[in-house]
């Protein structure tokens, strides 16, 4: 449940003017580290089969547009499934994204569905993207489509995004897709007002955004009968504070990401432990998996859904 969002670097990309605003552009490099194809090779499939022209810049190095990258794409996944070169340069991008469908064989290989779901995050296709997901939930269910397939996939998305290869925009885009398919599954689970069932309380400390791994604890724990107080994003300390007085919580669940919050994160879970003596508080996110953190007997970290279930 770590390291599915990182923080902004310089973007590595560059952007070109055109009568339309402005165009990404990636050099051959970034084509090799996305795709996985050796520049070298990029390099002889144009030569000999014209498969794209890149325009030049000032230095004349080859740049490249997203609709070449997502060509690309697809012709190296089609050609590790036994399709020449020579007979795929003949298609239109079209073409070639038909013949990719046609190829979807979910659940026998994990690849394809990464591959679709990459296609679908760079064209922003929500119909491609709700199409194999169906699929995926229909054979898998939510839950294992989630643990071996959605969130595989947003940590390489969010690995591009970190080293620049795909906008802001892209990863927004999915992972609000992904945000509403689990707030309407969780909408859709029974409510238990059992005595026996556990309460847990769910929420991120002030600046933190990032929701899902958050959202996904709410469905596991909801589906399993317990109770949940869910605060969402960006919850003031005061509000905590003031919680703690008033609800009684079993567990408390946070995440923490990359830390923006005024104080320091020491503090912050001291302060939490000693307001919540009598709760179990529950880490999870990519700082707390990577940074040395303050020793406290009612804190435990989350490394991942198989953790989280020991509590459940």
């Amino acid at each position: 449940m770590t390291g599915f969002f990182l923080p902004f670097q310089q973007w590595p990309y560059s952007f070109v003017s055109s009568e339309y605003g402005f165009i990404m552009k990636y050099s051959i490099k970034d084509l090799e580290i996305i795709s996985g194809i050796k520049a070298h090779t990029i390099r002889a499939w144009e030569q000999r089969h014209t498969i794209f022209t890149p325009h030049r810049d000032t230095n004349n190095n080859r740049l490249y547009t997203t609709e070449e990258l997502k060509c690309l794409l697809n012709i190296s996944f089609l050609n590790k499934r036994g399709f020449k070169i020579s007979h795929l340069a003949k298609y239109s991008a079209e073409e070639l994204g038909l013949k990719v469908l046609n190829e979807f064989s979910i659940g026998e290989e994990p690849e394809v569905t990464m591959h679709h779901w990459l296609l679908a995050t760079l064209e922003m296709d929500e119909v491609l993207f709700e199409r194999i997901l169906s699929e995926s939930v229909v054979k898998k269910g939510l839950e294992q489509t989630l643990i071996e397939s959605l969130f595989p996939f947003m940590q390489k998305i969010g690995t591009l995004w970190h080293a620049g290869f795909v906008a802001s925009s892209h990863e927004h885009f999915i992972s609000n897709l992904i945000r509403r398919k689990i707030i309407s599954a969780i909408d859709c689970l029974t409510l238990d007002t059992s005595s026996t069932a556990k309460v847990f309380l769910l929420f991120l400390p002030e600046g933190e955004w990032h929701e899902l791994v958050l959202l996904f604890s709410h469905y596991m724990i909801k589906k399993k009968g317990h109770q949940v107080i869910y605060l969402g994003q960006s919850v003031p300390w005061e509000d905590i504070e003031l919680l703690s007085t008033q609800r009684r919580a079993d567990f408390i669940i946070t995440v923490i990401t990359f830390p923006q919050m005024e104080v320091e994160v020491d503090f912050y879970l001291t302060r939490l432990s000693k307001s919540f003596r009598s709760s179990e508080i529950l880490l999870a996110g990519p700082y707390v998996g990577t940074t040395p953190l303050p020793k406290l007997s009612n804190v435990s970290i989350l490394n991942g859904p198989e953790d989280l279930k020991k509590y459940l």
